[in-house]
């Protein structure tokens, strides 16, 4: 006979199971290494904690809890992003304390052991060096405490004991575990209402050494889970079985003083998980639960004996089961020499929660505890079995597909994998599970829990938080694959051409293929798949195909086994190993060709490169030696002329003190271009020399005086006949300008004898017209310039031919003169006065005149009254003879410059040619469009009138005025046409 009471036959049976029963080996397309899973799982991990342990989910506020050793945090659920961390760490005199009573100092640390939540709260307990406390938090802000607890018979002392606990609907707290120091007494205890209500002290008939795995609630009831000693095994040696135990909601304890602390509906049972067969064999020791509320299903894993051969198995038990099983007889043992016998319930409504008993009956009733059958399983056979393995943590997932829901079982095991099971239905209510897929995780998993929120599966483990997505759909590369995966979170979307979870959640989508009605094909051909990259690590790669030299590299591989590719199927495509980083030395490119010279004359150089890029140095090789750049002198080019500066305008000057002391005066203001002075062709200054600014504009009171001086005899004919004249000045001040505004009228006669008049005239003879000057003899260094005049008549008096130097200045002289500006306004508004015009020196050291003054004459200052002004004398006689002295003989020049431009009409330069330098110069001197009309009478008509008086002769200015236009312009600057509209200004 074995330890569990089977025949000595059972262990073949085992070994039946060792041969038969299909393990997951790394090469099964099912089986995704720790390396591919990378690329998918999201991972928490806090420097300097450890013992992940305990997690909480708060969905509605899409935040979870997780404890560690001496502290809790706060996180997010989706990317397990960090939101707050809560230090608990227990005091120093608890740990040293706890060394003294003989533990390690590991063990003397504060390990949360309870974690749970009211919505508004959340509840906290922890070992605290075996001084167990417990502490109300705020969800939201969990490092404010809002209440210490004592943790006694909440939670336990040691971090290694395996506890249960959790809040009822109606806030009370239910725990199963040991409640003091050395873990021998153990409880299911409920606190509530200011009261704790237990099981029965040290009393094995009640708990034996119990290690409690879960718990869960119903609508009246409260079950646990646990393994324990059984105390019903007649043979030699010690079982364990595996227990579930159930107590009212409603029960709160006896009245009589025995009973007043301990529950009186205390019931428990062996939970059956074994292979049907002639001789069954038992997976005696439970080790993980996890209940389907909606289902009223409850999932649990059990293994073998420690000390046996490894096996693990999972089984479902329904709810319904478990209450049969509490509604049967009792097993009683009388004695210790007794056997244990079958006994009657007679107490069926006490026990379900219906009435409460009188105290006789609570004696009797508390002999029996032990249920005579077991709770069997919903299949005659584990759900599935695995052998050479143990099995620690269950979590479960319901998953709509394509027919129906299915069970999704994740299970790990205490090598650190999680298989995924799929349950799938076979006969009526039988079930089936299916291997779909292996996760390689850790080496060790403390807790696993499943959300359906976030359809992922959260593990910890000593170094941190794991979450890992429930579906890897993309594994599988073709249609063949994907439908042979039998994995129910996925299907063949036919849009997509790929394996992938039901768009948008609707297992139904037309699109989406899926067929879920068998386990996976295990030698149906499987394509290839590729794992993850793996690590850079250094390795030595051939410089060359054919050499013997190694550079030193990092490289990385990855493998064709994700899946790996099984019965025919198709192998990876691509590379399986990546390089980088490889040691290369570096390398000469060829010369480039030679640039283009720095400059187009004079000093320049040109430049040839090369790069050390044939190959490039990487990773520690050496560098290229030598020279990357060559220079040569450009030998071909000219020299450079000077260099061009463009002219700058200095300073304005001062604005000048204003032209008239009354009327409308002007003052003006000057700059020159020397700031700098234009050099080697450069351009001369752009826009004026001269501002003119009006700065006062005010009447003058007007003052006239006629005075007519005594007739002259200017040519004698005979003794008797010769011919007079006459002038009549009138002048008017004050005036403009600060002059003096003259009007002189003349009145010739005709005299013989005495007797006088202005009817006939005197002959006379004259010179022609002078002929305009000559070309200069030289262009530099003096020169002389001729024009003579033709006598009309005989015995002219006068010299026929006149002379005048010109470019006088030096032929090596650096200096020339601009053009000449045009003349100014005459600054006497009536009668004369003066206008000037000025040039610029182009170069430095200009010979000259920059200013030309040239007397003006404007209109009569006598007003059109047509009657006698009043004479009197106006200026002393002298200056009366001096500016009569001054028409008389400026007379035949203005006569003979009437003729002459009357004669010649043609267009002068403003200056000389000789001005004009070698380089372009932009502003040109060209005649406008308007012409001046001139007025001229013949020499005999203007000096013999018909009417005796000889008229005023008006001296013109030339035919044109001439504005400066500058070349390639169309708009006229610094010019201006004259025009005059009307003869007002003409003496009569």
């Amino acid at each position: 006979m074995l330890s569990n009471g089977l025949p000595a036959c059972s262990i073949y049976i085992l070994l039946f199971l060792v041969c038969s029963c299909s393990n997951i080996l790394q090469n099964d397309f099912r089986f995704i290494s720790s390396q591919d899973l990378k690329s998918s799982i999201t991972i928490f991990s806090a420097e300097g904690n450890t013992s992940y342990s305990q997690i909480l989910f708060d969905v509605s506020r899409n935040q979870l809890f997780l404890s560690v050793r001496d502290g809790l945090y706060r996180l997010s659920l989706s990317g397990l992003k960090f939101l707050e961390y809560a230090d608990w760490q227990s005091p120093e005199n608890k740990k040293i304390e706890c060394t003294y009573k003989g533990q390690n100092e590991e063990s003397c640390h504060n390990y949360i052991k309870v974690l749970l939540s009211n919505r508004w709260h959340i509840f906290v307990c922890g070992t605290n060096a075996f001084s167990p406390v417990c502490s109300w938090r705020e969800i939201n802000n969990i490092s404010n405490v809002i209440e210490v607890v004592d943790g006694i018979a909440k939670s336990s002392y040691n971090p290694t004991a395996n506890i249960t606990a959790f809040l009822s609907e109606n806030g009370e707290y239910y725990f199963g575990g040991p409640t003091d120091f050395s873990g021998s007494d153990s409880l299911i205890s409920k606190t509530a209402r200011n009261m704790t209500l237990r099981t029965k002290q040290y009393n094995s008939f009640w708990l034996n050494e119990p290690q409690f795995i879960g718990s869960f609630e119903s609508e009246k009831f409260v079950y646990f889970l646990f393994r324990e000693t059984a105390v019903e095994h007649m043979n030699c040696g010690k079982t364990i079985y595996s227990r579930v135990a159930r107590v009212c909601k409603n029960d709160y304890g006896g009245i009589h003083a025995i009973f007043k602390d301990n529950w009186t509906t205390f019931l428990k049972a062996r939970l059956n998980c074994s292979t049907s067969g002639e001789y069954p064999f038992y997976f005696n020791e439970i080790q993980s639960m996890s209940y389907v509320a909606t289902e009223q299903t409850m999932y649990a894993t059990f293994t073998t004996s420690p000390n046996g051969i490894a096996g693990s198995a999972v089984c479902s038990f329904h709810l319904s089961a478990i209450d049969e099983a509490f509604n049967g007889p009792f097993k009683y043992q009388h004695d210790m020499n007794s056997a244990w016998v079958k006994h009657d319930n007679v107490h069926l409504g006490h026990y379900n929660c219906m009435s409460s008993l009188r105290n006789n009956h609570l004696l009797e009733t508390s002999k029996y505890q032990l249920m005579d059958s077991a709770v069997q399983s919903t299949s005659l056979d584990p759900l599935y079995t695995s052998t050479l393995e143990r099995f620690t943590h269950i979590t479960v997932d319901v998953v709509d597909t394509k027919k129906d829901s299915v069970h999704i079982l994740y299970v790990a095991t205490t090598e650190g994998l999680v298989k995924k099971l799929s349950l799938l239905p076979l006969h009526g209510k039988h079930k089936k599970a299916c291997v779909v897929e292996v996760w390689q995780v850790a080496t060790s998993i403390f807790n696993m829990k499943f959300l359906k929120e976030t359809s992922s599966v959260y593990i910890t483990t000593n170094d941190g938080l794991i979450q890992i997505p429930s579906a890897h759909c993309k594994r599988h590369t073709s249609r063949a694959n994907c439908k042979n995966a039998m994995d129910p979170y996925c299907g063949w979307n036919e849009r997509e051409e790929s394996c992938s979870v039901a768009p948008f959640g609707d297992p139904h989508n037309r699109f989406w293929i899926q067929h879920i009605n068998s386990c996976p094909i295990l030698d149906s051909p499987i394509d290839g798949g590729w794992s993850t990259w793996s690590e850079w690590s250094p390795c030595h790669h051939k410089t060359w195909a054919n050499s013997d030299s190694f550079d030193q590299c990092l490289c990385q591989t990855r493998q064709c086994n994700n899946p790996q590719p099984s019965n025919g199927g198709r192998e990876c495509s691509g590379p399986s190993i990546a390089v980088t980083n490889c040691t290369v030395h570096g390398g000469w490119s060829d010369w480039s060709g030679w640039s283009a010279c720095s400059a187009t004359c004079g000093t320049a150089v040109k430049i040839r490169l090369r790069t050390c890029t044939n190959p490039a140095p990487a990773f520690g090789g050496r560098v290229c030696v030598g020279q990357d750049r060559l220079e040569a002198f450009c030998t071909e080019h000219p020299p450079c002329p000077a260099e061009a500066v463009d002219g700058g305008w200095s300073p304005w000057s001062p604005w000048s003190s204003c032209s008239t002391n009354c009327g409308e005066g002007y003052a003006i203001r000057q700059r020159k271009c020397n700031n700098p002075a234009p050099l080697n062709g450069g351009q001369y200054c752009k826009g004026n020399d001269i501002e003119y600014n009006v700065c006062r504009n005010d009447s003058c009171p007007e003052q006239r005086r006629l005075h007519t001086t005594d007739w002259v005899v200017i040519k004698n004919a005979s003794s008797k006949v010769y011919l007079r004249r006459r002038f009549k000045v009138t002048c008017k001040a004050p005036v403009r300008h600060d002059q003096l505004k003259l009007i002189v009228r003349n009145e010739t006669q005709f005299c013989y004898g005495h007797q006088c008049d202005s009817e006939e005239p005197i002959e006379h003879s004259d010179w022609g017209a002078w002929s305009r000057w000559s070309e200069c003899s030289a262009s530099c260094g003096g020169g002389i310039q001729t024009r003579t005049r033709d006598c009309e008549k005989r015995n002219c008096e006068g010299e026929s031919l006149q002379t005048r130097e010109c470019n006088v200045h030096d032929c090596g002289s650096s200096w020339i003169w601009g053009c000449w500006s045009d003349w100014s306004p005459c600054n006497a508004t009536c009668g004369w006065g003066t206008r000037t015009r000025r040039r610029s020196c182009l170069r430095e050291g200009c010979e000259g005149d920059e200013f030309e003054v040239q007397s003006c004459q404007g209109d009569s200052c006598e007003p059109i009254l047509g009657g006698q002004l009043e004479q009197s004398s106006c200026v002393a006689s002298s200056l009366s003879f001096f500016f009569i002295g001054a028409i008389v003989g400026l007379m035949p020049s203005v006569v003979y410059l009437s003729y002459y431009f009357f004669k010649r009409k043609k267009n002068t330069v403003p200056c000389s040619p000789h001005y004009i330098t070698a380089e372009q110069n932009p502003y040109i001197s060209v005649p406008t469009r308007e012409k001046i009309s001139k007025k001229h009478s013949s020499p005999t008509s203007g000096f013999y009138p018909t009417n005796g008086t000889v008229k005023s002769l008006k001296r013109y200015a030339d035919d044109y005025e001439i504005p400066t236009l500058k070349r390639g312009s169309h708009e006229m600057r610094n010019g201006h046409s004259k025009q005059y509209e009307n003869d007002k200004h003409l003496y009569d």
